[in-house]
């Protein structure tokens, strides 16, 4: 008899991770994700594709 091996996804390792987790860990860490994703917001408007290159080197013209 062969025996099936089921491999678990990264997915499903997360998620079994996840729900273990006690409550009040899982707002802390949302809560941490929310002020990273608005200090990346930030910094964007500084460092990210909003902010405007001033090129003085000519471009070649493409044929």
């Amino acid at each position: 008899m062969t025996a099936k091996i089921r491999t678990k996804s990264a997915q499903d390792i997360q998620d079994s991770i996840f729900r273990k987790m006690p409550i009040g860990k899982k707002i802390k860490l949302a809560s941490n994700f929310f002020a990273l994703a608005r200090k990346l917001n930030k910094s964007k408007s500084f460092y990210g594709t909003g902010r405007i290159i001033v090129s003085h080197r000519k471009h070649p013209k493409q044929a």
